[in-house]
């Protein structure tokens, strides 16, 4: 008994939607709270522009990814 092959797709485009966003939370959250990036005190550093820009682009391209990948019509059907 198994699902559907559209289902499946659903699935998983579902599961790896997920699985990429977890995966940049991750990273981002890790680098900004574990190497205080995230936290500008008295004045920013090339450390803060470097890192917000990154987190500018990541966010760009995860974006980018997901439509890339929710815009693909089913296979089947």
């Amino acid at each position: 008994m198994g699902f559907e092959p559209d289902v499946r797709e659903f699935l998983r485009k579902v599961l790896w939607s997920i699985s990429i966003v977890l995966l940049y939370l991750l990273i981002n959250f890790t680098a900004g709270l574990r190497f205080k990036l995230f936290f500008i005190a008295a004045t920013p550093q090339l450390k803060h522009y470097i890192f917000y820009s990154w987190l500018l682009i990541s966010t760009i391209l995860l974006f980018w990814q997901l439509y890339k990948w929710w815009k693909q019509k089913y296979p089947h059907g």
